[in-house]
């Protein structure tokens, strides 16, 4: 035990081993079941009061289609916007822009980066979040807002799933099939799915046997509930709540339920670390300081401090205060790996996240008073980035309330659904709702996870050609998959706001399609060797990554425990959001459009 500390590293260590042993072999992602299940459908339908209506097939061609209408879709559609490629169209199943705003809309939702850096286009929309945590109801209006500021109201095509692409040689296109019929070509198709666009349940048994209402998350029903994702839900008064998942959306959907539920129960395998929020509403007198260049200039010094590159704070938050500490999103191994010298727990690096999970450990103590037995199963056992870190002001709180009880499954998850309710631990729980707050597909086969099926050349799938693992050319293009860009966090910078890796990678898009455009080039695609290439560098820059995902307890950034090659080509980019810019940068200065192939 080093001089100063309240715990000893070594038992810590063994306390966290031990507590991943308890999740293993729970068949990984496999143990999950698709929405797309007979019986199961219900859970991915549209829950909105705005239901899409009959149209006549389209037919039409466009230079470029952009599949999905979140922020990422609508970030590209404006970067080509901007350079002149017109033509183009923007298709989304949802009956609205906001992607993952669109659907998650429960109560309580919001951003769990500060809005001011999350929410794109601020000043061009002349906007100031109201709050340094903006609702979803906030951020889904942000996003109609920047559709009517950027005129993508007539480029959009809702209400339409795109359910196959094929890329025709002889025409140098992609027809896009939908499911109504459309006859849709365009030139070049970015594919925007976000990574919370299909949610999952677990494979425990008997989930269609429930007679009560069930819902997802992020397919809220409010008319069952009553209220908004601002307002109290006024028709759960005396009714008996089951709440399966303690991670990021429980985190915020507990407050609200259980402010209004008779009961609630809320079944927990792995505990989140909940840090501080903090939330408050945004001061006026400094919304009105701002000056040109405000968003940037934050979203900048954001990234900088949590890569641990300065030491100026314009943010400050919990994700600024906890990241530098551990040297940086994506980095948390890099340094302490290269010295053996040590044991596990001695290395500098992970003797800095022991001081920080035992802060977020204490605050649990803190702030759960009412039962030191809930305290104790409420309490995270592994390393900060593990799991998605939360921030709440009221989930941890919320269990001092009279009506809420905590069911801790030790790492097991609930046994099975019958027809009154949710077995866990061998006990029955009769409840009138169950919430299914269990996240969504993360690294699941490509067709079961967007469900498009794409076809490049010679009809190759690209769920065939990843069936060993991802492979791109700098994140965004697959060899023999011609014109098909890519927004996705797998080899591709990411930072904790994903807002401002978007924003680059959707500028560095658009450049790439206008200047193809300009030089005259029909069919482009990476190369063999540059895809290959690239591929190797995020494997080899990714060992790091690897070796601490490794050490997690299950969950679903390190694919349920399973880590394999397939995962670590399935990172980011290791190398970190900043190293990812600076390649693309020197890649377009260069000029020379190296790794690609054109005809």
């Amino acid at each position: 035990m080093k001089e100063g500390m309240a715990y000893d590293e070594h038992t810590l260590f063994i306390k966290y081993q031990q507590e991943r042993a308890l999740r293993l072999g729970n068949g990984g992602v496999a143990q999950y079941r698709s929405v797309q299940e007979p019986g199961l459908v219900s859970y991915d339908a549209d829950p909105s009061t705005l239901q899409r209506t009959d149209r006549q097939p389209i037919s039409a061609q466009f230079e470029v289609v952009v599949v999905g209408g979140g922020y990422a879709g609508m970030i590209v559609a404006i970067n080509l916007l901007e350079r002149g490629v017109d033509n183009i169209a923007i298709i989304d199943k949802a009956t609205d822009f906001g992607g993952t705003w669109y659907w998650n809309r429960y109560p309580g939702a919001q951003c769990d980066v500060e809005s001011y850096i999350y929410m794109p286009f601020l000043e061009e929309c002349n906007y100031v979040p109201t709050e340094k945590y903006a609702s979803a109801s906030e951020l889904f209006s942000h996003a109609q807002s920047i559709g009517h500021r950027f005129d993508l109201y007539s480029k959009a095509i809702f209400a339409t799933e795109v359910r196959c692409l094929r890329w025709q040689d002889q025409k140098a296109m992609w027809q896009v099939q939908t499911d109504l019929q459309d006859f849709i070509e365009a030139k070049w198709v970015v594919l925007c799915p976000g990574n919370q666009s299909k949610p999952k349940l677990p494979g425990c048994r008997g989930i269609e046997n429930f007679q009560g209402r069930s819902f997802h998350t992020c397919r809220w029903d409010y008319a069952y509930t009553g209220g908004s994702n601002t307002e109290p839900l006024s028709l759960l008064q005396s009714r008996r709540v089951g709440i399966i998942g303690t991670g990021a959306s429980a985190v915020q959907v507990l407050p609200k339920v259980a402010a209004s539920a008779g009961q609630v129960y809320v079944f927990q395998r792995t505990p989140s670390s909940v840090s501080v929020r903090n939330n408050r509403p945004t001061d006026e007198r400094w919304a009105l300081s701002l000056q040109p260049g405000w968003q940037r200039k934050r979203m900048c010094n954001f990234q900088a401090v949590t890569s641990g590159s300065t030491q100026e704070d314009l943010v400050q938050d919990s994700w600024t205060k906890f990241l530098p500490l551990i040297a940086g999103f994506t980095r948390q191994a890099a340094t302490a790996a290269d010295d053996n010298r040590q044991q596990p727990w001695e290395k500098p690096q992970q003797t800095a996240d022991f001081q920080v999970m035992e802060e977020i450990r204490e605050r649990v103590s803190r702030e759960v008073t009412r039962d030191p037995k809930t305290a104790a199963a409420l309490m995270p056992w592994y390393n900060f980035l593990c799991k998605r870190p939360c921030f709440h002001d009221e989930y941890l709180q919320a269990f001092n309330r009279p009506n809420v009880t905590l069911v801790d499954t030790l790492g097991k998850g609930v046994d099975s659904i019958t027809e009154r309710g949710i077995v866990a631990n061998g006990q029955e729980f009769q409840l009138d709702c169950i919430i299914w707050a269990t996240g969504f597909e993360w690294q699941t086969e490509w067709t079961r996870r967007t469900g498009i099926q794409v076809y490049g050349r010679n009809g190759l799938q690209l769920s065939q050609k990843w069936s060993n693992g991802i492979s791109t050319f700098h994140g965004w293009g697959v060899n023999g998959f011609p014109n098909l860009q890519l927004i996705t966090h797998a080899q591709s910078g990411l930072s904790v706001n994903y807002t401002h890796s978007a924003l680059h990678k959707g500028a560095h898009l658009a450049y790439v399609i206008k200047e193809c455009r300009d030089r005259g080039y029909r069919v482009v695609e990476p190369s063999e060797a540059a895809e290959a290439a690239w591929g190797n560098l995020c494997v080899a820059v990714g060992q790091s990554r690897k070796q601490f995902l490794d050490g997690c307890t299950p969950g679903y950034l390190n694919n349920e425990g399973q880590v394999d090659d397939k995962v670590t080509r399935a990172n980011p980019f290791i190398g970190g959001q900043d190293e990812y810019e600076r390649i693309l940068a020197a890649w377009r200065e260069d000029g020379e459009l190296y790794g690609l192939l054109f005809e």
